[in-house]
């Protein structure tokens, strides 16, 4: 069993649909909009309210089932979507936990993982409830090895009985056993709008919040000056939130 399944045993399967509906489902539509589109491959009078429209949707979809279509109809997907871009990939996870594979750009040449699941209850711990997902950037070319460093963080603080906040740090102990990073801050990223950092719905607010690997001495100097002084240093080595492998170190 390879070392990152300490945690769990992730038993990812890629959700692919046909290309046409592919294009319909990743435009981050309401339920109502999916609903009437897809009724429409089959000219048909929509009915509002349809008790079946997931089930109805999967069938009319090729190799969607019916959790991974309520993924890419959730709020989250529709957040990440309006302001990350499009989908790759989506991975889930039998846990409950999906991840969202945002496609490569122009403005951003890396991929960005973004967990979807970690929001569905809050994190304890702090007081009053925290309800967060977390994203990783890293290059395009390397980003299924990150998978299951975000999935078991995605999971450490109901494992824990904790929470992830901003500011906060993890050691890699087994997180991340192939790379070279002592450990990872939990920090909103940089590299994106602000708007981007929190959604707002009716009964709660969820934060998104980046990780930023870290070596040892970086780890080092952010305990024993502080957080702010951290970021200062990484913002004069020009280390962003965007994982580049062999980058110079801060400190």
């Amino acid at each position: 069993m390879p070392p990152w399944c300490s945690f769990f045993e992730p038993k990812l399967w890629l959700a692919r649909a046909s290309r046409r509906g592919q294009r319909l489902l990743l435009q981050g539509m309401e339920e109502e909009a999916l609903r009437d589109a897809l009724l429409s491959l089959l000219d048909e009078t929509p009915v509002v309210g349809h008790p079946g429209l997931l089930d109805m949707a999967a069938k009319l979809v090729d190799g969607v089932d019916r959790p991974t279509l309520a993924r890419l109809n959730h709020p989250v997907t529709i957040h990440v979507q309006r302001h990350l871009g499009p989908l790759l990939d989506v991975l889930l996870d039998p846990s409950g936990v999906a991840l969202l594979v945002v496609q490569p750009s122009l403005r951003c040449p890396a991929v960005r993982l973004v967990t979807l699941g970690m929001s569905d209850r809050p994190q304890s711990g702090s007081g009053e409830p925290i309800w967060g997902e977390l994203m990783l950037a890293v290059p395009s070319d390397q980003w299924r090895v990150w998978v299951p460093l975000l999935l078991k963080l995605a999971h450490y603080p109901f494992l824990h009985n904790t929470f992830l906040w901003s500011g906060h740090t993890l050691e890699n102990h087994g997180l991340a056993p192939a790379s070279d990073y002592a450990g990872f801050l939990v920090f909103p990223s940089i590299s994106v709008d602000e708007s981007f950092h929190f959604l707002h719905e009716p009964d709660k607010r969820t934060v998104f919040l980046s990780v930023y690997p870290l070596y040892s001495e970086e780890l080092d100097f952010y305990r024993s000056s502080s957080l702010e002084a951290l970021l200062e240093r990484l913002e004069m080595a020009q280390i962003s939130d965007l994982v580049l492998p062999q980058r110079s170190k801060a400190v």
